[in-house]
């Protein structure tokens, strides 16, 4: 570091406590003669080598005793490293320095290096002892802080000062960091000396060992602390560097004091502290400023982070109450999972075997479906064919005596063409003889039909003649009665043996439907989202087959005093149903879709009603089962009530158009079915005990009868149930009235008979009937009732 060899120190001047004090105690004088010679002649090489570096540099070092020797040194500035190394020596780095004596004027240069080399020995061996004792001291190095902005101006001051040697502060001034254990590298001489790991404030050291007493800044934990410790380090600098300017200008006069010595620069000397206090102020009120400057504004970032960290403090809580909550909710939901995730494997194992049981069901109802269409379709093939063969029979029967005029609707199969003709069978009887005896036998079997009838209904004779035909199960006898009665009770019992074959679990609607209540009220959301009660109401939907097909009977084949479905409100699986569904009904009653009661009575109620029309539900027969007759009172009532709550319980026009087209067409196909025959007008009464009398009699007032009940049925049921349809109303008065019977009045308006008389009245009832719903003034019908009219104004009733 001082770039010189390494050489073993001199001995060391030590201070003692009491150096004013001139009757300190002696310092022993040296036993070995030897030893203090050597010791005196190291100080002499020392002095003399430090002389010649001194005189070898452009200005003065140092005091000097020549009075010449002040004036002759020039500060030209050229000042090397080495200078400002040397003005921050002490003594404790270089020993004792060497000094001219003033008074050798005379002495040339020669001489003057050779006094220099032997100043020492000028001295007695007591003084250079009592010297050696107070100069045994170590003075440390002080670091000095140059400041960039003031370092021009600190050199220019050691040019000025340049003929004195700036003293290192006192050893008391200067803090030491921590000792250092060193190993002494020469032997004291003095006795009472103790090692340098022993007393660490008299260690002699190197520059590079006292390099390592520099400051480790890694301890400081911020960047705040470590700021601050600087500007206190700062303040106590500049305030022991004014402490330790006045003491080392004391003890400066001291050492020269006690080596004999004045200082013929005085002035000069006593002048640097003034210098140096006065750039100290003028610059260290800057520094002041400066490090007040940087004080405040780390006060102001200190109370800034302050805040900051208090705001951070306060949303990193609310984050935290945040976080908490969610945490909370989330083990919430997931033990709320878990118990749902529970509960819907429960629930889909129950809807397994459920669906499992309804499928069986649904299964058993379809075959006894199928066998119940095959009876309907088999009770009006028959009633049709009976009415067809009567028809049948009163056409040829009419023929024979040539009083036919013509036939509206089916023509009937003509066996009187072949009168002139005799044919014979393989037995070789007379074909038309035995034609006539089936026709004999035929009318037999109707009149004992007949007698029947009138004793189950538990009528007179006369009122029973005078309306034998205004129904047709007048035609129907006693046994063919009980035998579909007995049909139709074996499907309703088999219904009820397929529902006793299940679990009682599964054989309720009551059980089907806490399923999806407990379903409703654990998880109302997925209920909604599910569309859940769609699914109640398909799995319902088999529930109300099974009721349908065993209590709705809208033929009355079962008799009386069994109970008859007539409405939808008389099943009771249909309303435990409408109820449970109008809970969540607006969820699907929309624009866009169905209520669930719409979809189930479009899907089950109006099949059946196909199912009565055409014999099945299918709607791609067109061929009519005649299942229902619309001549029979008690089908009409059942069956229209029936629809009039299908219409009722829906809120679209859907169901009424499809029972008003499905009705309509059926009434079309089966009066062409029907064969009206309209006897002549000039034709004369047959014998009333004879056959002829009751062809007669069936085609002239049995067919007004008949026609006036099938119009009555229609106004009365279905006319105003259906919302006055136009279309209805314009078949029944040009189709039924206009075309059929119309003219069979008119043949027998101007007779006398007692036919003829019951005919008309006939004739006036229906026009009431018309009158009652407002059919005869209806401007959209004037063109159909134009002959109606016409003949009521001829009667006189209209």
């Amino acid at each position: 570091m001082f770039k010189a060899p390494k050489r073993k120190r001199p001995a060391v001047i030590k201070r003692t406590d009491d150096s004013d004090d001139e009757n300190q105690e002696e310092v022993q004088n040296a036993n070995n003669t030897s030893t203090q010679d050597a010791i005196n002649a190291t100080k002499a090489k020392l002095a003399k080598r430090k002389k010649k570096k001194k005189l070898k540099k452009s200005g003065a070092s140092g005091l000097s005793f020549s009075i010449d020797e002040g004036d002759d040194h020039d500060l030209d500035g050229r000042s090397s490293k080495k200078d400002k190394k040397r003005k921050r020596k002490g003594l404790g780095f270089g020993g004792s320095l060497a000094f001219e004596n003033e008074n050798d004027e005379e002495i040339t240069e020669t001489e003057t290096l050779g006094k220099a080399s032997t100043a020492s020995s000028g001295y007695s061996k007591d003084d250079l002892a009592k010297l050696k004792s107070q100069q045994k001291i170590y003075i440390a190095e002080k670091t000095e802080e140059v400041d960039v902005e003031t370092k021009n101006e600190k050199k220019d001051v050691n040019k000025e000062q340049n003929s004195s040697i700036p003293l290192p502060p006192r050893p008391d001034t200067v803090p030491i960091a921590k000792p250092v254990a060193l190993e002494e590298d020469f032997i004291s001489l003095d006795p009472s000396h103790k090692k340098t790991h022993d007393i660490a404030e008299n260690v002699i050291m190197t520059g590079d060992e006292a390099m390592k007493y520099s400051m480790d800044d890694d301890h400081y934990e911020n960047d705040d602390n470590r700021k601050k410790a600087e500007i206190k380090a700062k303040l106590e600098d500049a305030e022991n560097e004014n402490t330790a300017d006045a003491d080392d200008e004391n003890w400066e006069d001291q050492i020269a004091k006690r080596a004999g010595v004045t200082n013929q620069n005085d002035d000069e000397i006593n002048d640097i502290p003034s210098r140096r206090q006065s750039f100290q102020k003028e610059h260290g009120s800057e520094e002041v400023s400066k490090i007040k400057h940087t004080i405040t504004s780390a006060i102001e970032n200190i109370s800034q982070q302050q805040l900051d960290l208090e705001s951070a403090i306060v949303r990193k809580k609310h984050d935290a109450q945040e976080a908490n909550k969610e945490a909370t909710a989330k083990e919430k939901e997931l033990a709320d999972f878990g118990r749902n995730f529970e509960y819907y494997q429960s629930l889909r194992s129950n809807f397994a075997d459920w669906i499992g049981a309804l499928r069986y069901l649904s299964q058993r109802i379809d075959t006894i479906e199928n066998a119940l269409a095959d009876l309907y379709q088999d009770v009006g093939a028959k009633r049709l064919g009976k009415i067809q063969e009567w028809e049948d029979d009163v056409a040829n029967t009419l023929r024979e005596k040539d009083l036919v005029d013509y036939i509206v609707g089916r023509n009937p199969i003509d066996t009187s063409s072949s009168s002139k003709e005799v044919l014979v069978d393989e037995f070789g009887r007379d074909m038309k003889s035995s034609e006539v005896l089936a026709r004999t036998k035929r009318h037999n079997e109707r009149r004992r039909i007949w007698k029947e009838s009138r004793d189950r209904r538990q009528t007179n004779s006369s009122d029973y003649e005078s309306s034998k035909y205004e129904d047709s199960e007048n035609d129907v006898s006693d046994n063919e009665v009980m035998d579909r009665g007995e049909r139709r009770n074996a499907l309703s019992d088999a219904v009820r043996v397929t529902l006793d074959e299940l679990d009682d679990n599964y054989s309720s609607i009551k059980r089907l439907a806490e399923v999806f209540q407990t379903w409703d009220s654990r998880q109302n959301e997925d209920f909604k989202q599910c569309f859940a009660v769609l699914s109640m109401v398909e799995l319902s939907s088999v529930f109300l087959r099974c009721a349908i097909n065993k209590d709705f009977d809208p033929l009355c084949l079962t008799g009386k005093g069994k109970k008859n479905i007539k409405s939808l409100d008389d099943i009771d699986v249909f309303v435990f149903v409408e109820k449970e569904t109008s809970k969540i009904q607006e969820i699907l009653n929309t624009e866009s879709s169905k209520s669930p009661i719409h979809l189930m009575i479009e899907k089950y109620c109006v099949s059946y009603f196909r199912l009565f029309l055409k014999g099945t539900k299918s709607t791609s027969r067109d061929t009519p089962s005649w299942s229902f007759d619309p001549l029979s009172r008690r089908q009409n009532e059942c069956l229209s009530m029936f629809c009039t709550s299908m219409i009722a319980k829906t809120s679209s026009l859907d169901v009424k158009n499809v029972i008003i087209t499905d009705f309509l067409g059926y009434l079309n196909d089966y009066i062409q079915e029907r064969a009206v025959i309209i006897v002549q007008k000039e034709s004369s009464v047959p014998s009333p005990d004879s056959q002829e009398y009751e062809a007669y009699e069936y085609a002239s007032l049995g067919q007004t009868q008949l026609l006036k009940q099938l119009v009555q049925n229609i106004l009365k049921w279905w006319y105003p149930m259906l919302g006055d349809p136009v279309e209805l109303a314009k078949f029944v008065l040009g189709d039924i009235i206009t075309f059929r019977m119309l003219p069979i009045v008119e043949n027998f308006e101007n007779k006398s008979e007692e036919i003829s008389q019951h005919i008309v009245q006939e004739f006036k009832a229906l026009v009431r009937l018309l009158k009652d719903e407002n059919l005869l003034d209806n401007e959209d019908l004037l063109m159909v009732l134009s002959p109606i009219r016409a003949f009521g104004t001829k009667l006189g009733i209209i």
